[in-house]
C-alpha cells in the first residue's frame, strides 16, 4: 500500500528551494505521485476530508505530472534535504 508523508516547510526559512516560484497564498500544498514526480502544487482550504481525497488520488496516480520542472525542483531539493 503507498504511504504519505506530511511535511511542514517554511517558505521563509527555505526559500532557497524556490527559485523563482512565489508563495503568494497559504496554504499551498505540493503533492508528488507514487513515482515522486510533483502532480499538484496550489492552494487549499484547509478540510481534512478534501486533503485526504486529493492524497489517495495522488498516490493512485489520479493526477498527471506538473508540466515543467519548477515544482519538480522543490520537490527534489526537499528530499535532498530529508525534509519531504
Amino acid at each position: 500500500m503507498p504511504q504519505a508523508r506530511f511535511v511542514w516547510v517554511d517558505v521563509e526559512e527555505h526559500d532557497a528551494l524556490l527559485g523563482d516560484l512565489d508563495i503568494e497564498n497559504f496554504p499551498t500544498l505540493l503533492l508528488a505521485n507514487a513515482q515522486r514526480q510533483a502532480c499538484f502544487a496550489g492552494t487549499v482550504l484547509p478540510h481534512a476530508d478534501t486533503l485526504q481525497r486529493m492524497c489517495q488520488a495522488a498516490l493512485q496516480g489520479d493526477f498527471p505530472p506538473i508540466k515543467g520542472d519548477q515544482w519538480q525542483s522543490v520537490l527534489m531539493g526537499l528530499q535532498a534535504l530529508e525534509i519531504g
